[in-house]
């Protein structure tokens, strides 16, 4: 592993707080990978310190009532196999396609501060790609096909078809039925995270897959007109690349989940592709400073409710922002 992704590291392990929010989860998850990739027994130590710490063992069931965006437990269990990881997994997979309240279309809705009434992206990519690995584990169709049908209805609604890109969300404007504005770059980043990880077991007949396979090519096709020529993607991608600063977060989730998605042959391999990746990967080695920290992270705005103040330089880069390490380490696993 490069030194730059060492010195991420070791920053991340300095400051993760043993209760987090997503993005230190993401990062926990992305030091058990880079442990297993390059058996450094000090990321695994520190990983499962912190579960020990939490909960002394496993994530308690209905995790995702707290943390909706990632999950430990298919971390845990992709590294270990353990029947115990996988079933705990199980039973919060179902309580969460049990529990979730819906929109009117069938759309799962995201629950925050005990409001339900709104379609978030970044949720429902978690959801709906834990529901179609959690349902090919333990060969429950119902699951697959819950996953794949929230693929469907989501795409369906937020995708816009004139650019290929997907809105962040629907209800947190004041017109509730509005969608959220533009195409900000990590929410594209987590599309890509949600397609692959689905369909990284699906078989390949499974009749899911091709439809899901077409969602993700026509993505990449997109991310691959708008990438700056610096190397990066932008905060905002459906604006000139030079109104909107680039984006370390946005850029390194996209780099390893492409680059997962060659290594398994889901997305066609190309020089276009080959190239843009490498170009990504080399100038994230410039957004580390000498403490490890990471720079050009773009801050995560909640639910996007405008993309104004993500255009030119309205909020400033801020070194350390904490959606930039998770990124780079996921992005240090083939480097």
């Amino acid at each position: 592993m490069l030194p730059q992704f060492e010195l991420v590291a070791k920053r991340f392990m300095a400051d993760c707080p043993v209760w987090g929010n997503y993005t230190h989860d993401l990062g926990l998850e992305a030091l058990l990978r880079l442990a297993d990739r390059y058996d450094i027994q000090a990321y695994k130590d520190f990983f499962f310190g912190i579960l020990n710490e939490r909960w002394a063992g496993l994530p308690p069931v209905r995790a995702y009532q707290s943390q909706a965006f990632c999950c430990l437990e298919d971390a845990i269990y992709q590294s270990t196999k353990d029947p115990i990881v996988l079933e705990r997994m199980t039973e919060t997979t179902f309580a969460w396609k049990v529990q979730a309240p819906r929109s009117r279309e069938g759309l799962l809705l995201h629950e925050r501060k005990g409001e339900a009434s709104r379609v978030l992206l970044d949720g429902v990519q978690e959801y709906a790609a834990r529901c179609i690995r959690n349902g090919i584990f333990i060969k429950s169709s119902e699951l697959i096909h819950e996953g794949f049908e929230q693929w469907q209805l989501h795409h369906d609604l937020l995708c816009d078809l004139t650019t290929g890109f997907w809105s962040q969300g629907r209800g947190w404007l004041p017109d509730v039925d509005q969608l959220s504005p533009g195409a900000w770059s990590r929410g594209q980043a987590w599309v890509i995270r949600g397609l692959v990880r689905s369909l990284e077991f699906l078989p390949v007949d499974a009749p899911e897959y091709p439809p899901l396979r077409r969602m993700l090519q026509l993505h990449v096709e997109q991310l691959l007109q708008v990438q700056g020529s610096d190397g990066f993607w932008h905060r905002l991608l459906d604006c000139d690349v030079s109104g909107s600063l680039p984006d370390s977060s946005a850029t390194g989730m996209i780099v390893y989940y492409l680059e997962r998605s060659l290594e398994l042959r889901i997305c066609l391999p190309s020089s276009t592709l080959r190239e843009a990746l490498n170009c990504a990967a080399q100038v994230l080695l410039s957004s580390v400073d000498a403490d490890g920290n990471v720079l050009h992270s773009c801050p995560g705005p909640g639910p996007l409710v405008s993309d104004q103040e993500y255009l030119g330089e309205t909020i400033p880069d801020r070194p350390g922002e904490p959606h930039g390490a998770f990124a780079l380490l996921l992005a240090a696993q083939n480097r």
